[in-house]
């Protein structure tokens, strides 16, 4: 009888726990912080644009992009351009921390699940992420009236 009263206490735990995700695409719980899932150093799979496969077009303009963010803020990138020219920045980056739409852009952020970041070229400063474990975090940002969709792997 016990174990019957203990489950039907979870139950609604168990039934909600799903529409509590952070991450639209997951993972719906993590025993790591958002910053230690953060934390690596990141390579391009895949990229969309407005829900279109794009991969070749992004590799073509953005070729071997790496990002690496640290878990103390800080955010190294680098690629090549389509002039095969190496370009290459840091800057600081941390969790947007507000609810309000300071940067005019018609997004508010009350689940703290974008990145606002600091650079000195045509990367964009603000990311939304959609997906953020181990070994996966996928991003979108607002390009034009566009929306380009990242998803970055661990480098191995």
């Amino acid at each position: 009888m016990k174990q019957l009263a203990f489950l039907l206490l979870l139950l609604p735990l168990l039934i909600g726990a799903p529409s509590c995700k952070k991450y639209p695409e997951g993972p719906a719980i993590s025993l790591r912080t958002k910053t230690a899932r953060v934390a690596n150093e990141w390579e391009v799979e895949k990229s969309l644009r407005n829900g279109v496969d794009q991969t070749e077009a992004f590799n073509a303009t953005y070729s071997g992009l790496r990002e690496t963010y640290t878990k103390d803020g800080v955010w190294t990138y680098s690629y090549t351009d389509n002039g095969g020219n190496l370009v290459s920045g840091s800057g600081e980056w941390e969790f947007e921390d507000d609810d309000d739409d300071d940067d005019g852009d018609g997004d508010d952020d009350p689940n703290k699940s974008s990145i606002e970041r600091e650079n000195n070229n045509n990367l964009p400063a603000e990311i939304h992420l959609l997906k953020l474990q181990e070994n996966e975090m996928w991003y979108w940002y607002k390009e034009n009236n566009d929306r380009v969709e990242v998803h970055l792997k661990e480098k191995k």
